[in-house]
C-alpha cells in the first residue's frame, strides 16, 4: 500500500473499507498535474501504518500460500564491517526496504547486534504525523522519559533504528526533546529504512556535521546522499554467477592470490614461476603483461602498437570504472575456465554468462568498486590513509632537503669552493635511490586498519616543530664540521685553496674598437683576430673556471649531506601505523643502509681509489675522521630524538602505535590481512639481520 496499488480481475473496490480508509475524502484525480496527488498520496501512506494484513486479506483474499525469497549475503561482507568497526568506524545502513527486513539483514552483516526485541528500539512516525518510539511492540510518546530509557539501553548495548521521514522530521525540529535525541541518541543509529533518496540527502548532511562520511550506493536513489558525503564509493552490478553470493570469500581469496607473488618475507626464499594463467596473459605480472604484448605481435600488430596498447590497459585499470571492471571480468572468466579445464572439473549445470551493469551512481562517486558488494571499501580507506601519510611525510622531507640543500650550496659559495665533478652525481643518485625506495614504502598500506589512528595535518604543530628541530640540528652539523674543516685547512696548508668561479673582464685602452673585440673574444673564447693589438690575442674566458682541487671542506660538505640525506629519510618515514615501516622493506633498509656505508667508507677512507675517484681530499689524522664521526652520531641520535619527542607530546596514538610489540599482534588467523602479518614479521626479522651487518661492515 503506497504509491500505487494493483488490482487483478475485474472487482470494484473504489467503494470498500480500505479504500475509504486510505482515501476519506475519495479517490483522487491521477492526473499528474494535479497538485492535491502528492498530499493525497503521502495522507494514503500515513493512514496504511493502521492497517493490519488481517483487514484486507479478510475481505478479498483467499490465502493460499506463502513465497519465500533469499537473496543470499556475501562472505566478505560480515568480514568487511568487522574490519571496520575494529577500526572504530561507524557502519550504518541507509536503505529502502522495510525496517523488520533491514533490521534482520543489518544483524547477519554486523551492522547491527543480534538480540532479543526487547534491547531494540524504534523510532518511527505515527498516522498522526508525530514521533514514537516502539520498543518490544510497545508504543511510548516522544517524550524526555522514554528518551532518557532508550539512551539507558543503547549505552548498555541496545539497538536504535529509525525511518527516514521519522529521521528528517527529528532533523527539522527545534523541541528540547528532539534536540537531546539528536545529540545523544540520534548518532547510535544504525540502520536508517524505508528511506527516500530526500531522507538519505539530510541524514548525510547531518552526520557531515560532526564526522567524516564515506557514502556506498548502487543506485539513482543514492547520488544524492553521495554527492553530499566527503568521499562515496559506487558498487558495481550485475556478474552473473560471479557476483559472490554463497559461502566463499572471493574477495579474500584473490587478495592471497596476490599476497603469494609480494617478495617479502619467506616469499622471497620461493621464487617465481610463470603459471598456465599468466602464459595466457591474465593478471598484471610481468610474464603475463610479456605473453599479452608477444601475443599481439603474432597476431601481426607491430610492437610499438603492442606496447602502447599494453600502456593503455593498464591506464585504465589504474582509473577504475566501467572499462577496468569490464577487463578484470573477462580475465576472471577466462582463468576460472582454465582452472575448471586443468582440474578436469565436471559440473552438471553451465553457468550464465556474466555480464556488468555500472548503474547510475558510478556517475557521482569518488571510486568505483569492481566488484558488486562492499569489498573493496577497506582497501580504499588503508589506500587512502597511507596515501595522506606519504603526502605529509613527503612535505617534511621536501622542506628539508631543500633547506640544506640551500646552506650546503651557500658554504660551499661563501668559502669560494665547489663540489668535484663525481660528488654531486654520487648525491644524487643516493637522493634518487632513496626517495624511491621511501615513495614505495609509504604507499603500501597496512594489512589491516588501525582504531583510532589517523594522519596528522600538514601544518600540525608536532609536525612543524619536528621539522624545524631536525633542520637545526643538520645545520649545526654541518656548520661544525665546516669550521672544523677550515681549521684543517689552515694547520695543513697542503692542499692549495682555489677559488671555484670567478668573472674577468680582460681588455686593454689603446682604442674603442680593440677593447670591444677583446670583450667579445673573452665572450666567445677566441684567440684569433685581426683587430686586436699583440696584448689582446691571449684572452682569458669572461666565465673563468678554475680546475677544483680537492679540500677539506668540500670533504666535509659532501660527507655530512651524503649522511644527512639518509638520516632525513629514515627519521621521517611515515611507516607505522600508516604504511610499511622502515625495517619491513628491503628496498628502504638497503638504500639508507648504503647512503650510510658510503659516508662513512669515504671518512675513513676503507677504499681509496674510490676517495680519488670522488676527488676527496686525503685527511692528514686519525682524530680530524673521529671529530666528524662524532658529528655525524650527534646528528643521526638529535633527529631521531626530536621525532621520537614531538610524537610522543603531540600524536601520543602514533608514538603507541609505532612502539607496540610486534608479539602482540595475532597472527593466527586464516584470512589474507593475518598472511600479510605474518610475511611483514618475517620480513622484519631479515631486515633486522640485513641492518646488523652493515653495522658491522661500517665499523
Amino acid at each position: 500500500l503506497g504509491y500505487r496499488s494493483i488490482c487483478l480481475g475485474a472487482l470494484d473496490a473504489s467503494n470498500t473499507d480500505v479504500v475509504k480508509t486510505l482515501f476519506p475524502s475519495g479517490l483522487p484525480d491521477t492526473n499528474m498535474n494535479n497538485p492535491d496527488l502528492e498530499s493525497a498520496i503521502h495522507e494514503a501512506r500515513m493512514n496504511a501504518r493502521v492497517f493490519h494484513r488481517n483487514d484486507i486479506e479478510k475481505q478479498f483474499l483467499d490465502f493460499l500460500g506463502f513465497a519465500c525469497f533469499n537473496a543470499p549475503m556475501r562472505e566478505s561482507t560480515p568480514r568487511i564491517v568487522r574490519e571496520l568497526k575494529a577500526a572504530n568506524i561507524d557502519v550504518i545502513m541507509l536503505t529502502g526496504d522495510e525496517p523488520y527486513a533491514s533490521l534482520a539483514c543489518a544483524a547477519r552483516a554486523g551492522v547491527a547486534k543480534d538480540h532479543s526485541s526487547a534491547k531494540t528500539h524504534f523510532l518511527r512516525r505515527s498516522s498522526s504525523g508525530s514521533l514514537v518510539w516502539v520498543s518490544n511492540k510497545q508504543v511510548d510518546s516522544f517524550s524526555f522519559e522514554a528518551a532518557k530509557i532508550v539512551e539507558r539501553d543503547i549505552c548498555h548495548g541496545g539497538t536504535l533504528i529509525a525511518t527516514g521521514d521519522a529521521v528528517s522530521l527529528l532533523l527539522e525540529s527545534g523541541g528540547e526533546v528532539s534536540r537531546h535525541v539528536k545529540d545523544h541518541i540520534l548518532p547510535h543509529v544504525r540502520v536508517v529504512a524505508s528511506a527516500s533518496p530526500k531522507d538519505k540527502y539530510t541524514f548525510v548532511s547531518w552526520l557531515k556535521q560532526t564526522k567524516h562520511v564515506l557514502m556506498c550506493g548502487d543506485g539513482v536513489n543514492d547520488i544524492a546522499a553521495m554527492t553530499k558525503a566527503d568521499t562515496s564509493a559506487a558498487m558495481l552490478s550485475g556478474f552473473g554467477s560471479n557476483s559472490e553470493g554463497g559461502s566463499k570469500d572471493f574477495e579474500d581469496k584473490r587478495r592471497k592470490e596476490r599476497l603469494k607473488k609480494r617478495r617479502i618475507g619467506s616469499n622471497r626464499l620461493k621464487g617465481t614461476s610463470t603459471s598456465e594463467i599468466e602464459a595466457a596473459g591474465i593478471g598484471n605480472s610481468p610474464a603475463a603483461v610479456q605473453a599479452r604484448i608477444q601475443r599481439r605481435i603474432v597476431e601481426g600488430v607491430p610492437v610499438v602498437d603492442a606496447i602502447q596498447e599494453e600502456f593503455n590497459r593498464r591506464k585504465e585499470i589504474r582509473k577504475g570504472g566501467s572499462t577496468a571492471a569490464r577487463i578484470m571480468e573477462k580475465e576472471a572468466r577466462l582463468s576460472k575456465s582454465m582452472q575448471k579445464k586443468a582440474s578436469s572439473l565436471s559440473h552438471g549445470n553451465d553457468e550464465e554468462d556474466s555480464y556488468i551493469q555500472t548503474g547510475e551512481a558510478c556517475l557521482a562517486s569518488s571510486f568505483t568498486l569492481l566488484r558488486p558488494c562492499i569489498s573493496g571499501i577497506d582497501s580504499i580507506l588503508r589506500a587512502g590513509i597511507a596515501a595522506a601519510s606519504s603526502g605529509i611525510a613527503t612535505y617534511r622531507k621536501v622542506a628539508l632537503s631543500c633547506i640544506l640543500s640551500s646552506y650546503n650550496l651557500a658554504t660551499l659559495y661563501r668559502n669560494g669552493l665547489r663540489y668535484g665533478k663525481w660528488m654531486w652525481q654520487a648525491e644524487l643518485f643516493g637522493i634518487i635511490y632513496q626517495d624511491r625506495a621511501s615513495f614505495m614504502a609509504s604507499s603500501t598500506p597496512r594489512p589491516r586498519l588501525t582504531a583510532n589512528v589517523r594522519p596528522s595535518e600538514t601544518f600540525n604543530i608536532g609536525e612543524v616543530l619536528s621539522t624545524l628541530g631536525q633542520a637545526i640540528a643538520h645545520i649545526a652539523t654541518l656548520t661544525f664540521a665546516v669550521k672544523s674543516a677550515k681549521q684543517l685547512q689552515q694547520h695543513y696548508p697542503s692542499v692549495e685553496r682555489l677559488t671555484g668561479f670567478g668573472i674577468k673582464w680582460s681588455s686593454t685602452a689603446s682604442d674603442n674598437a680593440a677593447s670591444v673585440g677583446a670583450v667579445l673574444a673573452s665572450l666567445t673564447g677566441s684567440a684569433t683576430s685581426t683587430s686586436l693589438s699583440s696584448d689582446e690575442k691571449q684572452p682569458q674566458n669572461f666565465f673563468r673556471r678554475t680546475p677544483f682541487q680537492p679540500n677539506f671542506v668540500s670533504n666535509a660538505v659532501f660527507i655530512v649531506s651524503m649522511f644527512q640525506n639518509a638520516v632525513i629519510t629514515m627519521v621521517n618515514h611515515g611507516g607505522r601505523p600508516f604504511s610499511v615501516s622502515f625495517l619491513e622493506s628491503r628496498p628502504l633498509c638497503l638504500s639508507v643502509g648504503l647512503s650510510f656505508l658510503l659516508a662513512i667508507a669515504c671518512l675513513a677512507e676503507t677504499l681509496p681509489i674510490m676517495n680519488n675517484f670522488i676527488q676527496l681530499a686525503p685527511f692528514p689524522t686519525k682524530s680530524s675522521k673521529v671529530a666528524l664521526l662524532r658529528l655525524l652520531f650527534f646528528n643521526i641520535s638529535s633527529c631521531y630524538f626530536i621525532e621520537y619527542f614531538t610524537t610522543f607530546i603531540f600524536r601520543r596514538d602514533i608514538w603507541r602505535e609505532r612502539n607496540k610489540s610486534y608479539h602482540a599482534v595475532s597472527i593466527s588467523g586464516t584470512l589474507a590481512a593475518d598472511g600479510e602479518e605474518r610475511l611483514l614479521m618475517e620480513e622484519r626479522k631479515q631486515n633486522s639481520i640485513l641492518v646488523y651487518f652493515l653495522c658491522l661492515l661500517i665499523f
